[in-house]
C-alpha cells in the first residue's frame, strides 16, 4: 500500500476541511495486512489515537483498521480514512478524467460531518 497523505490541502489523498487540520497533517502507511503506521507530520494541533478510552498524542504509532483517531479536532477512524483514500484513487470510467477526491467538512450550523466528492 502506498502512503496516504491526510490534510487540508487539495493535493492530499484525504482532504479534511477543518481549520485544526494542518495542510499536510499525517500519513497512513501499510505495515502489514492488519496493521498500519500513522505518522504525524509535525502538525500544529497534533495527531491522537484513542487507547483505553483516552486520547494519546502520537508522532508515529501502529494502528488497526477500527482504531479511532483525532487529527486536530477532527475525529474519525482508520477505516474511514482508508475508504476516503480508496475512493479518491479509483480511476473513473470516462477515459482520461482526473480522479475524484473526497472532502470531509463539518457543517458549521449543525456540526454534522459531510463527505463530498469532487473532481
Amino acid at each position: 500500500m502506498k502512503p496516504y497523505l491526510i490534510g487540508r490541502r487539495r493535493d492530499c489523498d484525504v482532504v479534511i476541511s477543518d481549520p485544526s487540520v494542518s495542510r499536510h497533517h499525517a500519513e497512513l502507511v501499510g505495515a502489514s495486512n492488519a496493521e498500519f503506521l500513522l505518522v504525524d507530520r509535525e502538525s500544529k494541533f497534533g495527531t491522537f489515537v484513542k487507547r483505553n478510552g483516552e486520547w494519546c498524542r502520537i508522532t508515529t504509532t501502529r494502528v488497526q483498521i477500527d482504531d479511532l483517531v483525532r487529527l486536530g479536532r477532527h475525529e474519525t477512524s482508520i477505516r474511514d480514512l482508508l475508504a476516503s483514500a480508496a475512493e479518491r484513487s479509483q480511476v473513473p470510467g470516462d477515459g482520461g478524467a482526473p480522479p475524484t477526491r473526497t472532502l470531509i467538512e463539518r457543517n458549521p450550523e449543525t456540526g454534522e460531518i459531510i463527505a463530498r466528492r469532487e473532481r
